[in-house]
């Protein structure tokens, strides 16, 4: 059982977020203006590819994923060894 809040009105946050989305559901729905870009943020992603075309774009997007894999391996190997390492030392 969920606790319940004196800020909720007895309900719990399930409970009040239904009745009032059930009360006035025109403030649920999503204003586009907050899923658009920041200025700063366009600027940003301007100065970083805005000189790369459409192929140069697909290629940094592919060797960022192999990077990302190359150290999720290097990860992995790094627990590896170092598990192999704290067997030795309780052997010896």
């Amino acid at each position: 059982h969920a606790k319940r809040l004196k800020t909720l009105r007895g309900l719990t946050p399930h409970e009040f977020v239904c009745a009032e989305w059930q009360k006035n559901p025109v403030n649920f729905t999503q204003d586009p203006t907050h899923l658009t870009l920041g200025l700063y943020t366009y600027y940003n992603w301007k100065k970083k590819y805005g000189g790369l075309g459409v192929p140069e774009l697909r290629r940094l997007k592919q060797l960022e994923e192999e990077n990302q894999q190359l150290k999720q391996l290097v990860t992995d190997l790094s627990l590896d060894k170092q598990m192999l390492q704290d067997v030795l030392k309780k052997k010896f």
